[in-house]
Protein backbone atom coordinates (compact mmCIF):
# COMPACT_ATOMS: atom_id res chain seq x y z
CA UNK A 1 0.00 0.00 0.00
CA UNK A 2 1.40 3.41 -0.93
CA UNK A 3 1.98 5.93 1.83
CA UNK A 4 -0.61 8.63 2.17
CA UNK A 5 0.78 12.02 1.15
CA UNK A 6 -1.38 13.79 3.73
CA UNK A 7 -4.22 13.14 6.10
CA UNK A 8 -6.69 15.96 5.65
CA UNK A 9 -7.95 17.89 8.68
CA UNK A 10 -11.68 17.80 9.40
CA UNK A 11 -13.91 20.77 10.14
CA UNK A 12 -15.08 21.78 13.60
CA UNK A 13 -18.59 20.36 13.19
CA UNK A 14 -17.29 16.93 12.18
CA UNK A 15 -14.83 16.95 15.07
CA UNK A 16 -17.58 17.91 17.54
CA UNK A 17 -19.61 14.91 16.31
CA UNK A 18 -16.62 12.62 16.87
CA UNK A 19 -15.99 14.03 20.35
CA UNK A 20 -19.62 13.51 21.34
CA UNK A 21 -19.36 9.86 20.29
CA UNK A 22 -16.13 9.39 22.21
CA UNK A 23 -17.55 10.95 25.38
CA UNK A 24 -20.60 8.68 25.13
CA UNK A 25 -18.32 5.65 24.78
CA UNK A 26 -16.43 6.46 28.00
CA UNK A 27 -19.58 7.34 29.95
CA UNK A 28 -21.76 4.44 28.82
CA UNK A 29 -20.11 1.91 31.16
CA UNK A 30 -17.00 1.29 33.25
CA UNK A 31 -14.15 0.92 30.74
CA UNK A 32 -11.39 0.31 33.30
CA UNK A 33 -10.83 -3.36 32.40
CA UNK A 34 -10.64 -2.52 28.68
CA UNK A 35 -8.24 0.36 29.33
CA UNK A 36 -5.94 -1.87 31.41
CA UNK A 37 -5.97 -4.56 28.72
CA UNK A 38 -5.13 -2.06 25.97
CA UNK A 39 -2.49 -0.37 28.12
CA UNK A 40 -0.70 -3.71 28.41
CA UNK A 41 -0.62 -3.94 24.62
CA UNK A 42 0.59 -0.35 24.24
CA UNK A 43 3.27 -0.71 26.91
CA UNK A 44 4.69 -3.91 25.43
CA UNK A 45 4.81 -2.48 21.90
CA UNK A 46 6.41 0.80 23.03
CA UNK A 47 8.97 -0.66 25.42
CA UNK A 48 7.43 1.00 28.45
CA UNK A 49 8.44 -0.63 31.71
CA UNK A 50 9.25 0.59 35.21
CA UNK A 51 12.95 1.09 34.44
CA UNK A 52 12.54 2.72 31.03
CA UNK A 53 10.39 5.62 32.28
CA UNK A 54 11.24 5.92 35.98
CA UNK A 55 11.73 9.56 36.95
CA UNK A 56 10.86 11.00 33.54
CA UNK A 57 8.29 13.68 32.83
CA UNK A 58 5.55 12.56 30.43
CA UNK A 59 3.20 14.58 28.26
CA UNK A 60 0.28 12.34 27.25
CA UNK A 61 -1.59 13.65 24.20
CA UNK A 62 -5.15 12.35 24.12
CA UNK A 63 -4.85 10.29 27.30
CA UNK A 64 -8.58 10.49 27.99
CA UNK A 65 -10.19 9.74 31.33
CA UNK A 66 -7.76 6.90 32.15
CA UNK A 67 -4.25 7.94 31.15
CA UNK A 68 -1.89 4.99 30.96
CA UNK A 69 0.81 6.24 33.34
CA UNK A 70 -1.79 6.89 36.05
CA UNK A 71 -3.96 3.82 35.53
CA UNK A 72 -0.93 1.52 35.47
CA UNK A 73 0.75 3.47 38.31
CA UNK A 74 3.99 3.97 36.41
CA UNK A 75 6.83 5.73 38.30
CA UNK A 76 6.98 8.89 36.20
CA UNK A 77 8.23 12.15 37.66
CA UNK A 78 5.23 14.08 36.34
CA UNK A 79 2.28 13.45 34.05
CA UNK A 80 0.47 16.07 32.00
CA UNK A 81 -2.56 14.82 30.08
CA UNK A 82 -3.79 16.94 27.18
CA UNK A 83 -7.30 15.95 26.13
CA UNK A 84 -10.30 17.98 24.92
CA UNK A 85 -12.86 15.78 26.71
CA UNK A 86 -13.86 17.06 30.12
CA UNK A 87 -13.23 14.18 32.52
CA UNK A 88 -14.08 13.71 36.15
CA UNK A 89 -10.88 13.90 38.21
CA UNK A 90 -9.70 10.49 39.37
CA UNK A 91 -7.27 9.77 42.15
CA UNK A 92 -4.39 7.32 41.81
CA UNK A 93 -2.13 6.70 44.78
CA UNK A 94 1.24 7.19 43.09
CA UNK A 95 0.69 9.63 40.26
CA UNK A 96 -0.44 13.22 40.22
CA UNK A 97 -2.16 14.01 36.93
CA UNK A 98 -2.12 17.55 35.60
CA UNK A 99 -4.95 17.85 33.07
CA UNK A 100 -5.08 20.40 30.27
CA UNK A 101 -8.50 20.43 28.63
CA UNK A 102 -7.57 21.42 25.09
CA UNK A 103 -7.07 19.63 21.79
CA UNK A 104 -3.52 18.42 21.17
CA UNK A 105 -3.32 20.59 18.05
CA UNK A 106 -3.73 23.68 20.26
CA UNK A 107 -1.44 22.73 23.15
CA UNK A 108 1.30 25.29 23.81
CA UNK A 109 2.29 24.33 27.36
CA UNK A 110 5.56 22.99 28.76
CA UNK A 111 7.62 20.26 27.12
CA UNK A 112 8.42 16.90 28.74
CA UNK A 113 11.11 14.26 28.54
CA UNK A 114 8.72 11.97 26.64
CA UNK A 115 5.51 12.56 24.71
CA UNK A 116 3.08 9.65 24.44
CA UNK A 117 0.17 8.99 22.15
CA UNK A 118 -1.89 5.80 21.94
CA UNK A 119 -5.11 5.37 19.99
CA UNK A 120 -5.24 9.09 19.23
CA UNK A 121 -5.08 9.98 15.55
CA UNK A 122 -8.46 8.50 14.55
CA UNK A 123 -10.13 11.03 16.86
CA UNK A 124 -8.47 14.40 16.23
CA UNK A 125 -9.10 17.38 13.94
CA UNK A 126 -5.69 17.25 12.27
CA UNK A 127 -3.43 14.19 12.74
CA UNK A 128 -0.35 15.87 11.30
CA UNK A 129 -0.72 18.86 13.63
CA UNK A 130 -1.04 16.51 16.61
CA UNK A 131 2.21 14.77 15.69
CA UNK A 132 3.87 18.16 15.24
CA UNK A 133 2.82 19.00 18.80
CA UNK A 134 4.30 15.71 19.99
CA UNK A 135 7.60 16.28 18.21
CA UNK A 136 7.96 19.90 19.27
CA UNK A 137 7.29 19.10 22.96
CA UNK A 138 9.48 15.99 23.38
CA UNK A 139 12.89 16.68 24.90
CA UNK A 140 14.09 13.07 24.51
CA UNK A 141 11.60 10.90 22.60
CA UNK A 142 8.09 10.29 21.34
CA UNK A 143 6.35 6.96 21.98
CA UNK A 144 3.38 6.56 19.61
CA UNK A 145 0.97 3.66 19.05
CA UNK A 146 -1.95 4.02 16.69
CA UNK A 147 -4.44 1.87 14.86
CA UNK A 148 -3.93 1.95 11.09
CA UNK A 149 -6.08 1.17 8.06
CA UNK A 150 -9.17 1.40 10.27
CA UNK A 151 -12.74 2.06 9.23
CA UNK A 152 -13.97 5.66 9.31
CA UNK A 153 -16.94 5.95 11.67
CA UNK A 154 -18.80 8.80 13.39
CA UNK A 155 -16.39 8.77 16.36
CA UNK A 156 -13.35 7.91 14.17
CA UNK A 157 -13.12 10.55 11.44
CA UNK A 158 -9.64 9.52 10.25
CA UNK A 159 -7.92 6.42 8.93
CA UNK A 160 -4.13 6.53 8.63
CA UNK A 161 -1.61 4.14 7.14
CA UNK A 162 1.49 2.85 8.92
CA UNK A 163 3.62 4.30 6.14
CA UNK A 164 2.15 7.76 6.66
CA UNK A 165 2.72 7.57 10.43
CA UNK A 166 6.32 6.43 10.01
CA UNK A 167 6.97 9.22 7.49
CA UNK A 168 6.02 11.82 10.10
CA UNK A 169 9.19 10.95 12.04
CA UNK A 170 11.61 11.58 9.19
CA UNK A 171 14.86 12.85 10.69
CA UNK A 172 14.29 11.13 14.05
CA UNK A 173 16.07 7.94 15.15
CA UNK A 174 13.49 5.15 15.29
CA UNK A 175 14.41 2.66 18.02
CA UNK A 176 11.05 0.91 17.63
CA UNK A 177 9.08 0.76 14.39
CA UNK A 178 6.65 -2.13 14.45
CA UNK A 179 3.65 -2.92 12.27
CA UNK A 180 1.32 -5.73 13.27
CA UNK A 181 -2.16 -6.92 14.19
CA UNK A 182 -3.88 -7.72 17.48
CA UNK A 183 -7.35 -8.97 18.41
CA UNK A 184 -9.11 -6.33 20.59
CA UNK A 185 -11.67 -8.10 20.30
CA UNK A 186 -11.72 -7.89 16.49
CA UNK A 187 -8.46 -7.93 14.57
CA UNK A 188 -6.99 -4.45 14.23
CA UNK A 189 -3.77 -3.33 12.57
CA UNK A 190 -1.34 -1.07 14.41
CA UNK A 191 1.91 0.81 14.09
CA UNK A 192 4.14 1.39 17.13
CA UNK A 193 6.99 3.89 17.05
CA UNK A 194 9.60 5.05 19.53
CA UNK A 195 11.36 8.03 17.99
CA UNK A 196 14.36 9.72 19.58
CA UNK A 197 15.80 13.12 18.87
CA UNK A 198 19.00 12.99 16.85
Amino acid sequence: MAAQATVAPIDTARWAEAQAGELEFWQSEDRTALARYLDGIYMAALGINLDSIRGLSVLDLGGGPMPMAALMQLPVLSLTVVDPLPCEPRSWPSTVVHRVVVSAEDYTGPSADEVWGYNVLQHVRDPEAVLNTAKSHARLRVRWYDWVDSKIEPHHPHSISAEWLISQFDGWRLTVCTKGSVRVPKVQHFCAIVAERT
